[in-house]
């Protein structure tokens, strides 16, 4: 009977230590980007995020076609990243996704006057901006609306505009756009669908991304009760296919990154060569993936998160089962000499 009670003692005692020894949360942990709402000049309510700390460089997110601002957390497999390179990303809705009411008629500048004037009320001054896939024309117009501004662009399997474009979508929209609408409505009505990147793609490395890319396509297309209204998605993409492209090169100075794939048949690298054309002033650093197709933004957000830091002069390779920040040219070499692979070392264990 002695040793139970020695031993009961003994147990207790331990079970005492560690929950003294055991460091208790003071904040609740990170559910994902907090919906905020902002009412413009014309008294239009709109939802944004805004993730990171005040005087961390501020990034304008702006997200592929058919999405809402909870896109952004599309990307937050690589929080502990953002976070170390001190980055805050804003990101507004666009016309009639999410949480944010559809008004027909509005256009790219329409959302960079909005943006602007979301800045000014954060008290933004400086800010570098990125753009996936369809959120392409919408950097450009922000951009183009605060060029002094602009820290850096960072374009990433970005679209450009219809002139660039020499297949898919507004060829089929030209060629019969009633039927192409009814596809559009089809595939808004199962995100699913919608966020279907394929078997062989990169997202797949990462736990419950295509689970949250789903929900996400939930949240854009469902979240007000508008049950896969088609009229914003019909309404953005005639956007990109009848608006005419930016009226001559650009003055912004700054420096322009561009993320492409080789084997990319939704924007190809052809798209890059427009934005070299239109950003003639600033810095031009084209990284283009071989045989890498339509997710190169998020097998190579590490890379990206590293240019938007202002750090584009180093690229991240995995060596000898570490991650590393090396110089471009040394970069350069060991991968060339097989010694490293390109990105973070989870691409590919």
């Amino acid at each position: 009977m002695k040793k139970v009670f020695l031993f009961a003692a003994l147990t207790t005692l331990l079970w005492a230590a560690a929950a003294q020894a055991q460091k208790l949360p003071t904040q609740f942990d990170y559910l994902g980007p907090e919906m905020k709402k902002f009412v413009n000049s014309e008294g239009r309510n709109l939802t944004y995020i805004d993730e990171g700390e005040k005087e961390w460089r501020t990034v304008l997110f702006f997200s592929g076609s058919g999405t809402s601002a909870q896109a952004f957390y599309l990307t937050e497999f690589l929080r502990s990243l953002r976070l170390e390179l001190k980055l805050r990303f804003i990101s507004l809705e666009r016309n009639g996704f999410g949480e944010t009411e559809f008004v027909a008629g509005q256009n790219f500048q329409d959302h960079a006057k909005d943006i602007k004037q979301l800045l000014d009320s954060l008290g933004v001054d400086k800010f570098a901006g990125v753009a996936i896939s369809g959120g392409g024309p919408y950097l450009e117009a922000a951009a183009a609306a605060m060029p002094e501004r602009v820290v850096s662009l960072h374009y990433a399997a970005a679209f450009s505009n219809s002139e660039t474009e020499p297949l898919n979508s507004c060829k089929r929209i030209r060629e019969n756009a009633k039927k192409y609408y009814a596809d559009l409505a089809s595939w808004v009505r199962n995100p699913k669908v919608w966020w279907d990147l394929g078997t062989n793609t990169s997202i797949h490395k990462i736990p419950a991304f295509q689970d949250t890319a789903n929900n996400e396509g939930a949240h854009s297309f469902f979240i007000r009760g508008q049950m896969a209204d088609p009229a914003p998605i019909v309404h953005e993409y005639a956007l990109f296919c009848k608006a005419p492209a930016p009226a001559g090169p650009s003055e912004i100075e700054a420096p322009v990154y561009m993320y492409y794939g080789t084997a990319d048949k939704s924007v190809p690298p052809v798209h890059a060569e427009f934005w070299k054309r239109h950003y003639p002033k600033g810095a031009q650093t084209l990284r283009l993936y071989q045989d890498e197709g339509h997710d190169v933004q998020y097998r190579h957000w590490d890379q990206i998160l590293v240019d938007l830091a202002g750090l584009g002069d180093k690229t991240v390779v995995c060596r000898d089962g570490r991650p590393r920040l090396v110089k471009a040219d040394a970069a350069d070499k060991l991968l060339a000499d097989g010694k490293a692979t390109l990105g973070l070392c989870m691409w590919t264990d």
